[in-house]
């Protein structure tokens, strides 16, 4: 029998053993998950070589747009990339973008949450960033806003219809001489998208509007590098990238003022436009005990109405400005256009949307312009949700998806000659039909797919034909056509001039 002493003696002596025994199986637990996690990485589609620490080259080019593509034909359709250490996954031609954003879509469709990006972004209220049942709601909002104000409703198409004359107004101004289009186009596409979020237009020249596109450029015309470094530790104290800061506190002070004089004069019985519209919704849900209260927060309201805003602006602006110099480097299709404006329109009526289902080569032009130069070949990051296999390869949960829609509308498997710029590969054979071949992406697919893609459909269709009403597109007789665009968060044609000519 032990004494209390000998007891007390002993008891230390076990101690090591039972921490040899804990060491030991904790060790065990840990090596085993190591050892699957490793399998399950190499399992990881196919990756290209990288720099340890910096990552793939091909997110840091200048073209990217051409490297992601160029990368898929040796590797696939989906393969692996590296930033920093971290590996991200690309699905780089339709087959594997159907896959992913199509039939897998609850685990293709949460955006990536860059852990380091500046805290004035304020993500959380984002319709474009956020996730779950926040941005579902807000989405929800934003698409009925839309239709509300304007979505294929006559009284929007009226509001296009005018702001084209002024726009045309504005180009004929030029007389005749060269001039570079950009800052009328954006002021009047600008215009459409401030009409349903603000409920107000704005006169070209005015300092305010001016500053605020100005200020939106300083985000998307930043290179792809910037971009990139927006997700790094060292955002938020590496001075080259105040400037955005800068810009983003100027762009989106404007609808935080917006949202506050709405709220001052907001009245439930007159719902004028986006703002009052999610006002609404927040007074819907300010005693709510769930997660709608915080997706219609007060101070989160303007951040939607910003996405809205820079989202409708930006994207419809640089297709027009692509189309208007693919028009001078191919002045038969141009042609063409006119003569079937003339047919179906004639020269004093305005054009209606309805006149979309009489006028194929138009529909086909314009199709043709957004494959051949869309303004986004690459969507904004996603990241799966859990760990997910999809076409015989594992990405593990939390795992950065890029989507590149430049290789999907360049896909030789589905469009013969993509090089070429070809409005007829839409129509069938006698010419007389709009074809729409599945692979045909520019706005997307599934859950995340644009929310505005009728609105600028419409905004593309009824600028255009006014353009091919009164004017020719013809090139400046001392420069050439520079095709090949400069890439940023959007491809956008380089700066240009063009002249008008009265028809």
């Amino acid at each position: 029998m032990l004494t209390a002493t000998e007891s007390k003696m002993d008891f230390p002596t076990s101690l090591p053993t039972f921490q040899l025994l804990l060491v030991f199986v904790c060790s065990f637990i840990v090596s085993i998950w190591f050892l699957r996690r490793r399998s399950f990485y190499r399992r990881l589609p196919p990756a290209p070589w990288y720099i340890p620490f910096i990552g793939s080259r091909q997110l840091y080019s200048s073209t990217m747009h051409l490297d992601l593509t160029k990368t898929a034909e040796q590797y696939g359709g989906i393969y692996t990339l590296h930033l920093g250490t971290s590996p991200l996954v690309v699905l780089s031609n339709f087959a594997a973008i159907r896959e992913g954003l199509v039939r897998q879509a609850v685990d293709f469709s949460d955006r990536f949450k860059f852990p380091f990006t500046m805290k004035e972004a304020k993500l959380e209220g984002s319709i474009l960033l956020s996730n779950g049942i926040p941005w579902s709601a807000r989405r929800r909002v934003a698409i009925t806003a839309l239709r509300s104000f304007g979505m294929g409703k006559r009284s929007l198409e009226n509001r296009i219809n005018e702001e084209a004359r002024y726009l045309c107004d504005a180009m004929d101004q030029s007389n005749g001489t060269p001039f570079d289009p950009a800052h009328l186009v954006k002021s009047a596409v600008s215009n459409i998208i401030c009409t349903i979020s603000y409920g107000q237009r704005y006169d070209y020249n005015d300092p305010v509007f001016k500053s605020l596109l100005a200020n939106l450029d300083v985000f998307f015309r930043a290179s792809a590098v910037e971009t990139i470094l927006w997700g790094l530790p060292f955002v938020n104290w590496f001075p080259p990238l105040n400037k955005f800061k800068a810009a983003f506190e100027a762009a989106t002070s404007f609808s935080r003022q917006m949202v506050q004089s709405h709220r001052a004069t907001f009245d439930p019985d007159n719902i004028r436009d986006m703002i009052d519209a999610f006002i609404l919704e927040r007074d819907k849900h300010q005693d709510a005990k769930n997660e709608l209260k915080e997706a219609f927060r007060e101070d989160l309201i303007w951040r939607a109405i910003h996405d809205m805003f820079a989202a409708g602006t930006d994207t419809t602006t640089y297709t027009i400005l692509w189309l208007i110099l693919l028009l001078m480097k191919y002045p038969d299709i141009q042609t063409k256009v006119q003569k079937e404006v003339d047919d179906v329109i004639g020269q004093t009526r305005p054009p209606s949307v309805a006149d979309r289902a009489h006028m194929p080569y138009t529909e086909a032009t314009l199709m043709e312009v957004q494959r051949y130069r869309t303004v986004a070949p690459y969507l904004p990051p996603r990241a799966v949700p859990r760990d997910v296999e999809i076409m015989g390869y594992s990405i593990p949960k939390g795992t950065q998806i890029w989507v590149n829609l430049w290789g999907a509308l360049n896909d030789p498997s589905h469009w013969v000659n993509p090089d070429s710029f070809n409005p007829s590969r839409f129509l069938s054979d006698d010419g007389q039909q709009v074809v729409v071949p599945e692979a045909f992406i520019p706005f997307g697919a599934g859950r995340r797919a644009c929310v505005g893609e009728h609105l600028a459909k419409m905004e593309l269709f009824v600028f255009f034909t006014n353009f091919m009403q009164r004017f020719t597109f013809i090139r400046d007789g001392t420069s050439g056509l520079d095709m090949t665009g400069k890439i940023g968060i959007t491809f956008v044609p380089r700066p240009y001039q063009t002249i008008a000519v009265r028809r």
